[in-house]
């Protein structure tokens, strides 16, 4: 991007206060200057989402009250500019749905600073850079929005190389979702594809953003977790099968979630970081949770 082209953000939303802390915000920020414009509506601003080129998009749901179908519909029809949104303290929940729904990333409105505003916009052009290339390499799973196997052996391979050699802790988990097949003869081949995307979204939604997960077959998939240990893996264990469970409550599920989970240590005496073989030894040390 030629350093002098416009760069400009829109802002989508009903509170002035906020309109005005932000612009104040990013004229702080010294590594380079990107302006704001405002719009009140989503119509308004999808309008102007398609007639230039935007650095991102900023969607306010502490003024909007913003819904994931709607975000949804915002990124399908404005794929081409990477979407965050801005969510009330206490309600971070919000957030996390939007990024399921395809938003690249949610702040907390209140307590912004100019280097963390400016930071998380550039942060999520680069991403909605990458994840565009990657798509277009087809390494992007179709069902999750995931990396598929192919992809995450591109990703995941050097930077468990790099942590084995600069001996940072690392670990590689499986995550296999049990009673695929009951659930197709109870309730259809249907359910069944739902509850390998639900699974995705479990994933996406309670590792972190520098994990790295993908979707290795079917109804199985893999995760590159740094700065991570062999201590840490129960609790993510845990974690994943407690948030299928509340989801089921609160969603109303036809069927639950039950994961066979395996993992290992990637650490300076990891030799080989072949997919396969990884995986097979994750899967040598596989335990039911959910």
């Amino acid at each position: 991007m030629p350093s002098e082209e416009r760069r400009s953000v829109m802002l989508i939303h009903r509170n002035p206060k906020l309109a005005g802390l932000l612009k104040s915000l990013l004229l702080q920020w010294k590594f380079e200057r990107i302006e704001m414009e405002q719009v009140e509506s989503v119509s308004e601003g999808m309008e102007g989402l398609m007639h230039q080129y935007w650095v991102c998009a900023l969607l306010d749901t502490t003024s909007l009250g913003i819904n994931p179908n709607l975000v949804t519909q915002i990124v399908l029809q404005a794929s081409h500019v990477p979407l965050m949104v801005l969510v009330p303290r206490g309600l971070e929940s919000i957030g996390q749905d939007a990024v399921l729904a395809g938003a690249q990333d949610w702040l907390v409105a209140d307590g912004l600073s100019s280097d963390l505003l400016g930071k998380a916009i550039s942060y999520a052009e680069e991403r909605h850079r990458l994840v565009n290339t990657l798509r277009s390499m087809s390494l992007i799973d179709d069902i999750t929005g995931l990396y598929n196997k192919t992809g995450l052996v591109a990703v995941a391979t050097p930077q468990m190389a790099i942590a084995a050699r600069q001996r940072r802790r690392a670990l590689f988990l499986t995550i296999d979702l049990a009673d695929a097949e009951a659930i197709e003869a109870r309730l259809g081949a249907h359910e069944r594809r739902n509850a390998t995307y639900l699974t995705g979204q479990i994933l996406w939604q309670c590792l972190r953003r520098s994990d790295l997960v993908g979707r290795i077959e079917p109804e199985s998939f893999a995760a590159f977790a740094h700065e991570a240990s062999g201590t840490h893996a129960p609790s993510i264990a845990k974690r994943l099968a407690e948030a299928a469970n509340r989801r089921r409550q609160s969603e109303g599920w036809p069927f639950a979630l039950r994961f066979v989970i395996g993992w290992i240590e990637i650490d300076e005496s990891t030799t080989s970081f072949d997919m396969d073989e990884l995986i097979g030894r994750a899967r040598a040390k596989a335990a039911n949770y959910g």
